[in-house]
């Protein structure tokens, strides 16, 4: 009786042991990251630094010759953490900023403070956290464990962007938890149904969006980013919760803390692993547990819920600062309406830090990371801050096809209601028409935003309403049009009540740009205004390196393949110049982007045409070429042809010019007037309009002696330093300015 009551008591224990001892050595047996790497010269910030995780990780990083900063909010916790630091590693660089996270205006004030001191960060980890508070504020009104997990690391990220150094990389400490949270968009700030749990959970979902996130928004040379769940780690996390009130209960879980999970020094191997492992270099947006990457739960993966996530975190980070957005439904179309659009949010990011820049686009088949690495890849513009993109469900209301009568009036009136969308999706403080739909700036205005916009080409100008009056058959203006005396004065006539109409919804922009002098001159009469003429970006500094005395055999075209463009009357051109019979050597490319298949379909037609007119052999159509590609093609240019009439600008001629190929350009318009214009009396290019012209044009370029070529070509890189980079991004901001006062 007694042995079998001391077994009773003996077998449990020994089984328990047992079972204790199976625990602690194979399943919580932690894994490892070992690195000799060192920080020497590097620049660490961790946010909740005093303590658990955020402490232990300092003294590791310290140990490698790393420069610390511990942003805290406690100051008394963090001066002990720095002699607990020093104590370990008595040549520690570690030093106390303070930072509250549940106050946005003490992240601003970090932020500051880290740019003051000239401070350039190599690694972020973004570790504070807080879980079991009862239902509370933060001073900005947002649920306190969101506003302190996710918000506040949400915007410290964001400020620090421009403190990052080169490939810095961004550590997000999340949690296996993620895996049972949720983003709820109608109760994000759990007003409802408030569970201090669930809103960890919650929180920590939100990090691993946060960083799938970023990654598609920063290049990969800005940085990089990771999420983690460092384990299951005893630190004083839990210190919250209800039963810590508890002297007996405290007891217990510290115990059961001690035994059944890990301490922190063994918990912060994935982070070290993040920050300094090789393997990872280059790899952002991935989730990693156990030093080595995992999959986070499906949700966290989903793009919508990200970029979303992303837009109500700005729109909730801070109402003062300015929000500002472009008005862009093409902004992947790839041509120079684009570069003005990228290099404009480049000058504003530039200029004004603390603007929140976000895109309207109906790209709908496209990524934000995809259309930022599309920007870097055709214009070598890299943005230093991400962007938002509000994504445009009704973009197909501004397409010529859906309104095939009274077109400019179907597509105005589709803008409209296209920016209707975007305003209810997203309302600025500062709107900017980047594309020319001129109708919705009274929307904008009304809604109470400040109005800008940039006119590349005016919707209707007096040029057309002669051709109606005139009869004269164009892109714009059908046969069955021309022949009918009826049928063109009914035009005529409602082409003036458009351009009435165009001119009211004009003058109620605040500040209008224009992108050359013809456009200036049609803008000013049809609005009653003074524009400001802001020659749009030509990325010159490549272009204006190549040689320029070297053997050219390739008549080149840079034009996106619009009807407008004329790109039928180069084919004719060419092949006239070649009935001539006396170059066997001479090709013509045509480069240009594709935005549709319309657009797809005119590329065959040309091709077609190219067949017909028996010099497909001789013809080369390269589509959505790459800006490295296009500049192979420059370099072996002879010429440089453009044939749109009427060119609002013409941003491939000044390339052409600026890369060393002769300019034959349409005589009109932005070419005529502002381009391909006499320097100092000296020729800078040719101007043609029919196809005998552009043939005999051709012809005389190709036969004319190297020392005359030299000539024109040294005059007309002279001629395009105007358009630089750099003096739009100048005249931008000077023009811009009333929209940010």
């Amino acid at each position: 009786m007694v042995l079998s009551t001391i077994l009773s008591f003996i077998l449990p224990c020994i089984t328990f042991g047992w079972l204790y001892y199976l625990y602690k050595h194979y399943v919580m047996l932690p894994i490892e990251f070992h690195s000799d790497a060192r920080l020497d010269g590097k620049t660490v910030v961790i946010t909740g630094g005093s303590s658990g995780l955020g402490l232990e990780t300092a003294r590791n990083l310290c140990s490698r010759g790393a420069r610390v900063i511990i942003g805290c909010r406690d100051k008394k916790k963090a001066e002990e953490a720095l002699i607990d630091v020093k104590s370990s590693c008595k040549s520690a660089l570690v030093s106390y900023f303070h930072l509250d996270l549940a106050s946005l205006s003490s992240v601003r004030k970090f932020v500051q403070e880290l740019k003051d001191s000239n401070i350039r960060v190599n690694i972020l980890i973004n570790n504070a956290a807080v879980v079991g508070v009862p239902y509370q504020k933060t001073i900005d009104g947002f649920e306190y464990i969101f506003g302190v997990n996710y918000l506040g690391h949400f915007l410290l990220t964001n400020l620090m962007l421009d403190l990052l150094e080169a490939r810095a990389r961004i550590i997000n400490v999340s949690a296996h938890a993620h895996i049972f949270g949720h983003i709820d968009f109608d109760n994000l700030m759990m007003d409802r149904g408030f569970n201090s749990i669930v809103a960890y959970f919650n929180s920590k979902l939100a990090m691993v969006l946060f960083t799938q996130e970023i990654s598609r928004r920063l290049d990969i040379e800005v940085a990089c980013s990771y999420a983690l769940h460092p384990g299951a780690i005893y630190t004083q996390l839990t210190r919250h919760f209800f039963f810590m009130r508890y002297k007996f209960l405290r007891m217990i879980s510290d115990q059961l803390g001690k035994h059944f999970l890990k301490n922190a020094k063994q918990g912060i191997h994935t982070i070290l692993y993040c920050a300094l492992s090789e393997e990872i270099e280059g790899v952002s947006g991935k989730y990693f547990s156990d030093c080595k990457l995992s999959v986070p739960i499906q949700e966290a993966l989903d793009i919508e819920i990200a970029e979303r996530l992303w837009s109500t975190s700005e729109e909730r980070r801070n109402s003062n600062r300015k929000r500002i957005a472009f008005f862009h439904p093409y902004c992947n179309a790839g041509g120079g309406g684009e570069r003005v659009l990228w290099m404009a949010v480049n000058s504003i990011q530039q200029t004004y830090p603390k603007a929140d820049i976000t895109i309207y686009s109906g790209d709908l088949d496209a990524t934000s990371e995809s259309i930022i690495e599309k920007c870097k890849e055709n214009f070598s513009i890299t943005l230093k801050r991400p962007v938002s993109f509000v994504w445009l469900k009704s973009r197909f209301l501004v397409e010529a096809k859906c309104w095939p009568i009274f077109t400019l009036a179907g597509q105005s009136f589709g803008s409209m209601l296209l920016c209707l969308e975007a305003l209810w999706k997203f309302t600025p403080d500062v709107y900017i028409d980047s594309m020319g739909y001129a109708f919705t700036l009274p929307i904008a205005k009304i809604i109470g935003s400040k109005v800008g916009c940039y006119v590349h080409y005016p919707t209707i100008s007096t040029d057309m309403l002669d051709k109606v009056s005139s009869r004269k058959a164009a892109h714009n203006n059908s046969q069955l049009v021309a022949k009918s005396s009826i049928l063109s004065s009914v035009k005529h006539s409602y082409y003036r009540l458009f351009a009435f109409l165009y001119g009211l919804a004009g003058k109620t922009s605040e500040c209008v740009m224009v992108n050359s002098s013809w456009t200036k001159n049609h803008i000013d009469s049809l609005w009653n205004i003074d524009s400001i003429k802001v020659f749009p970006p030509v990325d010159l500094k490549r272009l204006l390196n190549m040689k320029i005395d070297n053997e050219r055999s390739i008549v080149l075209s840079v034009a996106q393949f619009r009807p407008e463009k004329d790109h039928e009357l180069q084919i004719k051109a060419f092949a006239k110049y070649l009935s001539f019979g006396t170059d066997t050597e001479t090709s013509m490319m045509l480069v240009g982007s594709v935005r549709n298949q319309k657009d797809e379909e005119r590329v065959e037609k040309l091709k077609s045409l190219a067949n017909l007119l028996g010099v497909r052999e001789r013809v080369e159509f390269k589509i959505n070429a790459s800006y490295e590609d296009l500049l192979t093609y420059f370099k072996n240019a002879a010429i440089g042809l453009h044939t749109m009439w009427n060119e609002h600008f013409g941003i491939g001629v000044v390339e052409c010019m600026a890369a060393g190929a002769i300019a034959l350009a349409h005589k009109s318009g932005g070419p005529k007037m502002d381009i391909v214009t006499p320097l100092n009396g000296e020729t800078t290019g040719f101007l043609a309009d029919t196809i005998d012209e552009y043939a005999e044009y051709i012809s005389n370029i190709i036969r004319m002696s190297p020392e005359n070529l030299l000539k024109i070509r040294q005059n007309a890189r002279k001629s395009v330093e105007r358009f630089s980079n750099e003096n739009f991004q100048k005249d931008w901001i000077k023009a811009t300015e009333i929209l940010f006062v």
